[in-house]
């Protein structure tokens, strides 16, 4: 979810849209409840993916590389987790290698945006876990986004 909010970061105007017309500042977070601490982080990871401009099918690797993680709590069969990420880490690797081959750091680049990532989604959980406690009325789309249901 933070690699997708990532990608719909506008550096122009400094704002996130998700879907057609629902674009959010850093102020638009924060008067529906959210911790500075959890929204600059977001738009600094998102101005640092940015920076890296990555395509769409970039992106889709990196997502699908993120989302076979062995290394996540309670994965139960973490040799076949990792066998089902390695064909998207080789087909990023192949992409990147084809796309821009002058860029030998693009690749390693790209992996240590997960790690970014990692910590990034962290953050988030505790941030969702403080807004149910809190019983924070968000805007629909983001409660629905961060699964924060009333």
């Amino acid at each position: 979810m933070l690699l997708e909010t990532a990608r719909r970061y506008n550096h122009e105007t400094e704002c996130i849209t998700f879907l057609k017309d629902f674009t959010y500042s850093k102020d638009d977070f924060h008067r529906a409840g959210l911790q500075v601490e959890f929204i600059n982080p977001i738009f600094e990871f998102s101005r640092a993916m940015r920076r890296l401009g990555l395509d769409d099918a970039e992106y889709a690797l990196l997502i699908a590389i993120n989302i076979f993680s062995a290394d996540r709590p309670n994965v139960q069969e973490p040799s076949r987790v990792e066998a089902l990420q390695q064909p998207y880490v080789e087909a990023l690797l192949s992409y990147t290698r084809i796309k821009r081959p002058q860029d030998q750091l693009r690749f390693p680049r790209m992996l240590m945006k997960l790690v970014s990532l990692r910590t990034l989604s962290s953050v988030h959980s505790e941030q969702v876990f403080a807004l149910r406690l809190q019983d924070k009325k968000l805007p629909p789309l983001l409660s629905e986004i961060w699964d924060v249901h009333e």
